[in-house]
């Protein structure tokens, strides 16, 4: 029943067609030309659709290949000189370390020197000083003798006369 329902609407749909062909002025060339189109396309997709298909559809992985590839490249890149720049800190800061510790020791050796220079300056002050009152005493001593000498002298001439000691 659903057959013969089916092919009533299949024949009324097919001189609703009929009409409007014949309304617009195509004749049975149309279908003709429209079943020679078909063949063609038949024909020709095996022989140059699919290959030129194919040729675009690697291209295309061709391109998705290469552009992951050169993600890729670029992550490890981007990872090499992330690499790099902590390497690079790294040094820096034992480099800053390093100068550290050697200024350090530098100023300690300094200090340590100029200690040692200031103990010396000290010593051969303390030194020259000692030397200085040893002399200045035997330069006294030497002198209280000869001061009653001149002191006698000096009282002969003032005085015009000798004077005694007692």
């Amino acid at each position: 029943m659903l057959i013969p329902v089916c092919s009533i609407y299949i024949y009324k749909i097919m001189d609703a067609f009929t009409q409007i062909a014949t309304q617009l002025g195509i004749d049975h060339t149309f279908y003709i030309l429209f079943v020679m189109v078909g063949v063609l396309y038949l024909l020709l997709t095996p022989l140059y659709l699919k290959p030129y298909q194919r040729i675009l559809h690697d291209r295309k992985e061709k391109t998705e290949g290469a552009r992951k590839e050169a993600e890729g490249l670029k992550a490890q890149a981007e990872e090499t000189f992330s690499n790099y720049k902590a390497r690079l800190k790294e040094v820096n800061d034992k480099a800053r370390a390093t100068l550290r510790e050697k200024e350090e020791s530098a100023k300690k050796e300094e200090a340590k020197i100029l200690a040692e220079a200031a103990n010396k300056a000290k010593t051969a002050l303390q030194n020259t000083q000692k030397e200085l009152d040893s002399q200045r005493k035997v330069t006294l001593d030497a002198l209280a003798g000869e001061i009653t000498g001149i002191a006698e002298e000096i009282a002969t001439k003032a005085m015009g006369r000798p004077i005694t000691t007692r």
